[in-house]
């Protein structure tokens, strides 16, 4: 595992903790007041107030680095709600997804991307490694796991988290945003509800065209993507004419969709963040 997608309280991200970052990228005493002045969650707080009393001079890289990312973490990665008392008070921890950075790659650009020739192995490792290099906005879902912002954020992502898992980029210019973790807010995540259906369908067409002197277990795969069943299809490699990585991508785009699904019914956004051990694959591997 070296990728995890969660969905998050877009309203609490947007109105609490990115305009600490923001401030906190230049300064991080008064970021670090600013969120004490809206947290209502004790262990929080006490990571907050333990940095603020260790003594806090200049920006979050100043900072203790086990107690801010415990804080960040928390900030970022758990289910947060209004306080009956003030501020925002943690219910849990959201479930969302979590697997390996390539093979969620892989899944995303064959739910998005027409053109991507999945059923390669060589071509499509080479357009996977591209794509993380230099991801574009156009792929909502791969962007994301990818760790592009969409829109351009009003702070370098890097500054307030990184895990080294990929080399950042924050160009005002060119309005491009690159770092370990990235958000998309609840809005978004709709709109890829929508076109959803539409895309996961239009795969099964082109495998099915690929396929047809084979044939695959297609409603099978329809049932468990659209969330008419719980559990992935029992597919024989030597039959399904997937190949022989089919159940693992078949689990993967199924396991996307229903986190999509459950942050639309739950009305938020997505944060993706990459952690150690990390590694993309490379054109040549075995």
């Amino acid at each position: 595992m070296d990728l995890v997608l969660r969905p998050v309280n877009a309203t609490f991200l947007e109105e609490v903790v990115f305009p600490a970052f923001q401030v906190g990228v230049a300064d991080a005493y008064p970021a670090l007041t600013q969120l004490l002045e809206r947290i209502d969650d004790e262990r929080t707080r006490v990571l907050i107030e333990t940095a603020l009393h260790q003594g806090v001079e200049g920006t979050f890289y100043t900072l203790d680095t086990e107690i801010w990312m415990e804080a960040v973490y928390r900030l970022l990665f758990w289910e947060w709600i209004p306080s009956r008392r003030r501020g925002w008070t943690i219910a849990s921890e959201y479930q969302g997804y979590a697997g390996g950075l390539d093979e969620t790659l892989h899944a995303a650009l064959m739910m998005e991307d027409a053109g991507y020739p999945y059923w390669d192995p060589k071509r499509a490792m080479k357009e996977r490694t591209l794509y993380f290099g230099r991801p574009d906005s156009e792929k909502g879902l791969a962007a994301l796991v990818s760790g592009r912002w969409h829109p351009f954020p009003s702070f370098p992502p890097d500054q307030a988290l990184a895990t080294r898992g990929r080399d950042p980029v924050f160009d005002r210019a060119e309005g491009v945003a690159i770092a370990d973790w990235s958000y998309r807010n609840a809005t978004t995540v709709m709109r890829w509800a929508e076109t959803q259906l539409a895309r996961l369908t239009d795969l099964l067409k082109r495998e099915a065209v690929r396929l047809r002197a084979v044939g695959f277990a297609q409603e099978e795969i329809e049932e468990y993507w659209f969330g008419s069943q719980s559990t992935p299809p029992v597919l024989n490699v030597a039959f399904s004419g997937l190949g022989a990585e089919a159940s693992q991508w078949v689990r993967h785009i199924g396991s996307l969709s229903r986190m999509i699904r459950s942050a639309v019914e739950l009305e938020q956004g997505l944060t993706s963040i990459i952690v150690p051990p990390f590694r993309l694959q490379q054109p040549g591997d075995e």
